[in-house]
């Protein structure tokens, strides 16, 4: 979670817009655990994300088409999810 705090802030800085909002998606599901015995942890950090005019999405409930990777009906559904927190965090400016 540190780096990605970092890398919003640097971007921010960057830009010169220290409001600029930011959304981004949790890593969702994965049905192979096995193969990526860090994913929990990861998804664990990310909800550790604390940063002014940042959301975060989750994925969770979202079908698969493979081991890790949504469906496009799914892609569909995080659009709208990226659109709704980004509407949210926008009218609060």
């Amino acid at each position: 979670a540190d780096k990605f705090v970092r890398l919003v802030k640097d971007l921010r800085q960057d830009l010169g817009k220290p409001d600029l909002p930011v959304v981004f998606a949790q890593i969702g599901t994965t049905t192979d655990p096995e193969k990526l015995p860090n994913w929990e942890t990861v998804k664990a950090q990310q909800e550790t994300v604390q940063l002014p005019a940042t959301g975060m999405i989750t994925t969770d409930d979202l079908g698969l088409q493979d081991h890790v990777h949504l469906t496009t009906e799914s892609y569909l559904i995080v659009g709208k999810r990226f659109a709704k927190t980004f509407w949210k965090l926008t009218q609060r400016l």
